[in-house]
């Protein structure tokens, strides 16, 4: 796989003779919203992930195949994902999972991230969940 400007001017080489990018992803920020995790109610996770090697074209298009690692514990069980997916442009990943009743009181373990062709990326968090 290449990469080039529009021009022609220049190319390179994206790929090893695996088929995966010769590049890096480095995590920049992970995020929650809300700060205070309510049951019954969404838990959004976000991660900033920048290029470090000039692998991605700055609209994110290395990630279009790939979809981000979602997962999300209270208590052992598994949450379950509503959306997740890559903004484009803005370098983010995105989790939402929705909090059960039952999680009232606990801990959500969450993990957010990304194995984009041989780049991989995770980061973890922890969180309280109010009534």
């Amino acid at each position: 796989m290449y990469a080039g400007n529009p021009d022609t001017s220049t190319f390179r080489n994206l790929t090893h003779t695996d088929g995966r990018v010769n590049g890096g992803l480095k995590a920049v920020s992970l995020a929650t919203a809300p700060k205070s995790v309510r049951a019954r109610r969404r838990l959004n996770a976000r991660l900033k992930v920048v290029d470090t090697q000039g692998v991605l074209d700055g609209q994110g298009l290395a990630f279009e195949l790939d979809y981000p690692t979602c997962r999300a514990t209270v208590g052992g069980r598994a949450l379950n994902v509503v959306d997740g997916g890559f903004q484009r442009g803005n370098g983010y990943l995105q989790c939402v999972w929705f909090v059960p009743r039952s999680a009232r009181g606990k801990v959500v373990h969450g993990t957010v991230g990304i194995d984009s062709c041989g780049s991989k990326l995770h980061r973890s968090f922890s969180r309280r969940v109010r009534g």
